[in-house]
Order: C-alpha cells, then structure tokens, then sequence
C-alpha cells in the first residue's frame, strides 16, 4: 500500500517542486493540483452519468473529451484569476487530474497497470493540457479573446487522448 501511494503521488510531488523552484508559491501550487482533482472528480461524475445511455463501442471517443473539456476550463480558470500567470504553474492541474484518474482506474492488486499509467498518464495529460497553456499564453500576450487558436488546440488534446486511450486499452 505504501509503494502504490508513492507511485500515485511521486509525479504530482515532481511536478510540484518544479514549478516551487520556477518561483511560484505554496498557495498557487495547492490550488493548481486541488483544481485538476476537481476536474477529475467532474469529468469522472459526468461520464458515470452518460455511460448507462452511451454504448461502450463509443465511450472510448466521448471519455477523453469530457475529460479534456473538464481541464481546459479548470486551466482557463486558473489562468484568468492569476494576475502573474505562470506557464508552469497551469501544468499543476493535468499533474493532479493524472494523480486522481490513476488512482480512480488502478488499485493496489495490480501494480502492472499503475506502474504503466503513472509513466504513460502524466506525460500525455502534461502534453494535451500544454496545448492549451501555450494558446492561453499566445492568447494573452496579443490580448486575444478566445479564439479558434484555442479550439485547434482542444482538438489536438482530445486526438492525442484519445489514441492513448487506444494505446492503453490494447496495451492492458
């Protein structure tokens, strides 16, 4: 139980530390990891709720946009109420997200498949979510309003979730 919990939360402690080191404060970073929880528990409420009206042959394509339409608005929202937005400190919410999904579809029996999810989840949730940390970024530079830029990158969040999705279910 012990190695399973340090597994679980090894990458969000990593993540953590370097977004400290970036300059970023304990606050920031409480709140970062605490809104990718809560995105999870959202988008895993929301597809428990589908999921008895949506066949499974079409969940594996619903899944990851829920998912990723559930961390795109927690980093939008992280991103607008910090008057110092921090790049770094937005990949704190996909680190928790990563964190909670993995213990939400993992369990202690099987090592295998959390070994395999804590290597592969965060790197993917990290790279999807960044797609929307660079657009919100560009955004906010030029003092855009939300633009088909941000919805490019929702797009290519969503197709690399949901080929690894794919990837795990043929891998697992």
């Amino acid at each position: 139980m012990i190695l399973y919990t340090f597994v679980l939360m090894l990458p969000v402690v990593v993540i953590a530390f370097i977004t400290r080191q970036k300059g970023a404060g304990l606050v920031k970073i409480t709140v970062g990891i605490l809104l990718g929880i809560i995105s999870a528990f959202a988008a895993f409420y929301t597809i428990n709720s589908i999921r008895i009206f949506v066949s499974s042959s079409i969940l594996f394509l619903i899944v990851p946009f829920i998912e990723e339409l559930f961390k795109l608005v927690a980093v939008y929202v992280f991103a607008e109420s910090n008057e110092e937005y921090s790049r770094t400190s937005c990949f704190l919410i996909p680190a928790g997200f990563a964190m909670l999904e993995n213990a939400l579809l993992t369990s202690p029996n099987n090592m295998q498949l959390l070994f395999l999810r804590s290597f592969t989840s965060l790197p993917v949730h990290l790279v999807a979510s960044g797609f929307y940390i660079m657009s919100l970024h560009k955004m906010q530079e030029s003092e855009e309003k939300v633009t088909a830029r941000l919805g490019l990158a929702f797009l290519s969040a969503y197709g690399l979730h949901t080929c690894y999705n794919l990837l795990i279910r043929f891998l697992a």
